[in-house]
């Protein structure tokens, strides 16, 4: 998701005069609900995007959309869809790096199971950078916020391959932060737990759960301190919040919305 700022240059959690969105959707994953309070709904064209592997079910459902199809793992497809941006917007000061794949395998994956995940989540999210932060230095302000996730931080069964990508954003985040600082240029993650979205809800159909069950199975709802699943708005709210100019004294940081889950 890329945003320019208002006629001000201060990212507000208002409606701006001249918004503008661009969201690359992720695999049906937790951070596609980004038009909550923080961004009005009649602020201006969205511009959706999706990686190779994405959906354009919730995209579509905004009628007022622009679409494009853009590869995170193809330089020159990233390269197309930023050019095409600025043609039509001016400028980009906000991104929100959100494609993601679940490869979630333990060290039995296969070199292709590996690279998918990589290519992905962790090369996707820095050529994407890449391409859109010297667009950002030139203007002197711009806000990154990248998709981490509990699995950022936690040891969990099986998972090395999606852990390890998502450790990867959590340290890419870090780093990009300091050096972005000096160009007036913030980075942040946002770190969900476990969230109601459609993989959720097919890891938990192959276990038998509707969604009442899985709200009180021990691996799922239970599994943090609030007891709940959470909805992608909750996840959505904190991206909106980072991106704004509320977050202006916020920097490196991975922002955990967890639900308690790291801590419990």
């Amino acid at each position: 998701m890329i945003i320019p700022a208002d006629e001000t240059g201060r990212y507000t959690r208002r409606k701006s005069t001249t918004p503008g969105w661009v969201v690359r959707e992720p695999a049906r994953g937790a951070g596609e609900d980004h038009d909550g309070p923080g961004w009005s709904s009649g602020g201006g064209d969205r511009w959706w995007t999706r990686n190779r592997c994405g959906h354009l079910s919730s995209a579509v459902e905004i009628t007022d959309g622009v679409f494009i199809e853009t590869d995170v793992a193809c330089e020159d497809s990233v390269r197309e869809m930023v050019s095409r941006v600025v043609e039509e917007l001016g400028g980009i000061d906000i991104l929100v790096n959100n494609a993601a794949v679940f490869v979630m395998r333990g060290i039995d994956a296969s070199d292709e199971e590996w690279r998918r995940s990589l290519e992905v989540n962790v090369l996707g999210a820095a050529r994407v950078s890449r391409a859109v932060v010297p667009l950002m230095q030139a203007a002197g302000r711009g806000a990154i916020v990248n998709l981490g996730s509990i699995s950022s931080f936690l040891a969990q069964p099986e998972f090395v391959t999606y852990n390890a990508s998502k450790a990867a954003i959590a340290s890419m985040t870090r780093c990009l932060a300091l050096d972005m600082a000096p160009h007036g240029i913030r980075v942040n993650a946002v770190c969900p737990g476990t969230v109601w979205t459609p993989g959720v809800e097919r890891m938990a159909r192959d276990e038998g759960l509707d969604r009442e069950a899985a709200e009180t199975h021990p691996d799922f709802g239970v599994a943090h301190m609030l007891c709940r699943l959470a909805e992608p708005r909750e996840i959505a709210n904190a991206v909106c919040f980072l991106a704004s100019d509320e977050a202006s004294f916020i920097t490196a940081e991975c922002r955990m919305v967890d639900g308690g889950y790291a801590a419990k």
